[in-house]
């Protein structure tokens, strides 16, 4: 498989991200290569409208999946899924392989192979976050289903969901403000940003009460912990779903 997304991960300051997300792959055992230098953000283009200049580029990245031989492209980041398969689909070029999270892809592995990894136990009480990306426009039914089942092979790990059961079911946006979009919004109006995502979560912190939000997003955890950060909100821990596994595999 190619590991994808950890030259993105260092520009927002997510190493720890790209750490646990090697490391977990090392610990299955999984056989992964990376470019280098990486052409992330490529994916991006044609929504920004850069059709024609993205195609060539696209193309040619596309080749050298098909040369690499890889079986997927796994990355920590759900905004690349969706954007790598909106971007080829759009621009009617056949994938030469197939782009998944990592939390779906540790996931199939176990259901593949049927070895289980050894969990630790975690007594944690954590709110599941669905981001926008994977959550809502990747087939939320077995996105769900992948992480959830998961994150339920964690002995003492407790997991709690929205109080909204419409946001729950997917019919619904999980947020009127997407962590992952505000991201963004952060960099130009940081105030902004940290209250429009502390409001939207309140109702489901004050009631949930959880002391941790995972994420199978690093963009998420970014901006969950620069919003907390602004805000003044104790006691409650944002983290990518590759760091709670190194945290618990044994």
């Amino acid at each position: 498989m190619l590991y994808y997304g950890y030259s993105y991960l260092e520009k927002i300051g997510m190493n720890e991200i790209d750490d646990a997300a090697r490391e977990v792959l090392n610990r299955l055992g999984v056989e992964y290569i990376v470019l280098k230098p990486e052409p992330v953000g490529l994916e991006w283009l044609p929504s920004l409208g850069y059709t024609e200049k993205a195609l060539p580029l696209i193309e040619r990245f596309n080749r050298i999946l098909d040369e690499l031989d890889v079986c997927c492209v796994v990355t920590t980041l759900g905004g690349h899924v969706l954007a790598w398969n909106k971007s080829l689909k759009g621009l009617g070029v056949k994938p030469a392989a197939s782009f998944v999270d990592l939390t779906s892809f540790v996931y199939d592995w176990i259901e593949t192979t049927g070895v289980k990894p050894v969990f630790r136990e975690f007594k944690r009480r954590a709110y599941l976050h669905y981001p926008c990306c994977l959550g809502r426009k990747l087939n939320t039914d077995v996105f769900a289903k992948k992480i959830k089942g998961l994150l339920s092979m964690i002995p003492g790990l407790e997991i709690v969901e929205t109080i909204y059961p419409e946001v729950a079911e997917g019919v619904a946006s999980a947020w009127e403000w997407s962590p992952c979009a505000l991201t963004s919004l952060k960099l130009l109006f940081p105030e902004l940003h940290s209250k429009a995502l502390t409001e939207e979560l309140r109702p489901d912190l004050e009631e949930l009460k959880p002391d941790l939000i995972i994420t199978p997003c690093a963009r998420s955890v970014w901006s969950f912990r620069s919003a907390f950060e602004a805000e003044g909100i104790r006691g409650i821990e944002a983290m990518h779903t590759a760091n709670l596994l190194v945290k618990v595999m044994g």
